[in-house]
């Protein structure tokens, strides 16, 4: 009945093997109660699959262990994805691995998130090496770091060749950084496009470098927008700098949210420019305090003023820090008037 169900999944009868493997499956075939599962998430009939999943893992399908897993981590319960994974992981699934490690990571515990990304490397898993390379970058072992980017790169991960880039361009070695952006790039990976326009922007090519922001931009990339604004402004054409940051700023990107209110503030837009500094200093933006002190000092609104210098100052910007005494010191000079 299992084979049987195989066999019309693969000529595309979804349908009958379904039939056939819930069969199997109500037999007792932990195979066919996973790929039951999956066919039933598939059709969106979550209950169902679940049972059946859960049924898999219980009875010692690595696969389904690790699926239950994906949903546990789904839904917010680490700790129940760590208990799949682990016991996933234990019988050789290297997505199992690849999840396990790089829940440890994100953990904070590099230890058993190396040791469980090298396994799932070792297995061929690319996704795993490309986390194991981040790791190793973190210790500082940089030539194992690339070892691992490259690997996996090479069998055609995206996310590897991004990362590559970054340690090429980190390297000051912009040519080949420049080759692997573009081969990530080229597989729809929208960051390797940002990094290529702006490598090639900083390299005097705009013309090229605005292609490759608009292409990620179109794809949705707010850093893309952001970027796309701070390279039209730095070529004059404050309208087109005005419209990506808008955009960016409009998806969250609390960078663009504060350079469309300075820019907005240079222009007079004084409410707006207003809403947009307010919500990046929400943020912890220093340069949006600064930009909020100093349009409130240009409205007389000195309480204000200072509030917001003081919150940029202590957060380090120089800036706010010397407006700031500015403030202070004609404060001072009307008080003795």
């Amino acid at each position: 009945m299992y084979n049987l169900g195989l066999q019309l999944y693969k000529a595309g009868d979804q349908d009958l093997a379904r039939q056939w493997w819930q069969r199997s499956a109500d037999l007792g075939n932990v195979g066919a109660m996973y790929n039951l599962g999956i066919l039933l998430v598939q059709a969106e009939d979550t209950e169902r699959a679940q049972r059946w999943l859960k049924r898999a893992a219980e009875m010692g399908h690595a696969r389904a262990m690790n699926y239950i897993g994906l949903q546990a981590k789904q839904s917010g319960d680490g700790r129940q994805a760590q208990k799949w994974w682990q016991r996933s992981a234990d019988l050789g699934n290297d997505d199992a691995m690849f999840h396990l490690g790089t829940l440890r990571y994100e953990a904070g515990d590099a230890g058993q998130a190396e040791h469980w990304l090298r396994q799932g490397a070792e297995l061929g898993h690319t996704g795993a090496m490309t986390n194991l390379g981040a790791v190793l970058k973190e210790k500082g072992d940089l030539p194992q770091a690339h070892r691992w980017y490259r690997q996996a790169a090479d069998l055609g991960n995206a996310d590897a060749m991004f990362n590559l880039g970054c340690l090429l361009a980190e390297a000051k070695n912009g040519d080949k950084a420049q080759r692997w952006y573009t081969r990530a790039a080229a597989v729809g990976h929208t960051r390797a496009m940002v990094n290529q326009g702006w490598l090639l922007y900083e390299a005097g090519d705009a013309e090229q470098a605005q292609q490759w922001l608009q292409r990620a931009a179109s794809l949705g990339d707010a850093d893309a927008m952001f970027n796309l604004g701070s390279l039209v402004g730095d070529l004059g054409d404050m309208r087109r700098a005005l419209r990506w940051y808008r955009q960016a700023a409009e998806l969250g990107h609390v960078n663009a949210m504060s350079n469309l209110g300075a820019l907005l503030s240079e222009q007079n837009v004084t409410e707006e420019a207003e809403q947009w500094l307010l919500r990046a200093a929400s943020h912890d933006h220093a340069a949006a305090m600064n930009n909020l002190g100093a349009l409130y000092y240009e409205k007389d609104d000195l309480e204000r003023a200072e509030h917001w210098l003081k919150r940029a100052a202590a957060l380090g910007h120089v800036g706010a820090a010397d407006n700031l005494e500015i403030l202070t010191l004609e404060t001072a000079d009307g008080h003795d008037g």
